[in-house]
């Protein structure tokens, strides 16, 4: 969350207009995808209101920048790759404040282009912007990868308010009960209710770990529960307490 910055210059030089569809800059290689329309989202009350933990860190990002997820995104979409991930959003941007803060916190900026070292050893956070309102950025080895996205074909039509398509290594890191996952697809619909369809790679796999996601499904007060083979089902009413569960482990 600390790193969104840009804007080199002081008039309006993106090529991009207000309002475009950013899914047409989601890559076409293999990963997991991740979609949000967090302007619905705060539409029926799934965000803001209250008061969230947040750290220091993004404390101090929305001080420096007047930046806060809650309130200024209305989209993101997340391309999680095997050598990089991509990050598009589209909402309202302070662009200056924005890219001063990446300047004060060691990173820099080559025309449009900014780039700032992340935690992880050898990559680099970068941000480039599509439009007024739109914005890519990467984490990647390239120091300025997200400036190399490029424009493609429209996604279909959304029909939920969050979507994921997760490989099952990324998988694991958020459903360790759940052993041998080969993919995993959530919707939340507008009504608030959330789908999960999570693939085990095959019916001896799913049987095994069964038990794991029983425990799971308790946990989010699920509606529906439903094992078909080597795919486990369940739907729940998504509340920030459900939330913590599904984020929690299995503990």
């Amino acid at each position: 969350m600390l790193l969104l910055a840009l804007t080199f210059f002081t008039y309006p030089w993106w090529s991009q207009r207000r309002g475009a569809d950013i899914s047409i800059y989601l890559p076409q290689q293999a990963g997991s995808v991740i979609s949000v329309d967090v302007a619905q989202l705060r539409r029926i009350g799934l965000l803001g209101g209250k008061d969230l933990p947040w750290e220091s860190e993004y404390r101090s990002f929305i001080a420096a920048t007047s930046f806060d997820f809650e309130r200024d995104l209305d989209r993101v979409l997340l391309h999680l790759g095997d050598d990089k991930n991509v990050y598009l959003a589209s909402g309202r941007f302070h662009w200056q404040k924005l890219r001063q803060y990446v300047v004060d916190n060691g990173g820099k900026c080559v025309d449009r282009a900014c780039s700032i070292a992340s935690s992880q050893a050898g990559k680099y956070v970068s941000f480039f912007p599509l439009s007024e309102d739109a914005i890519v950025a990467a984490l990647a080895k390239d120091e300025y990868a997200a400036a190399q996205v490029t424009g493609g074909s429209p996604t279909r039509a959304e029909k939920c308010v969050a979507e994921l398509d997760v490989r099952g290594e990324d998988v694991k890191r958020w459903l360790p009960m759940l052993r041998d996952v080969a993919n995993a697809k959530a919707c939340v619909g507008k009504d608030a209710m959330m789908t999960l369809v999570v693939a085990l790679t095959s019916a001896d796999a799913a049987a095994k770990s069964e038990e794991g996601f029983r425990t799971l499904a308790k946990k989010l007060d699920a509606k529906a529960v439903e094992r078909k083979g080597s795919e486990f089902h369940l739907a729940w009413e998504l509340k920030s307490e459900s939330l913590a569960a599904l984020f929690g482990g299995s503990d």
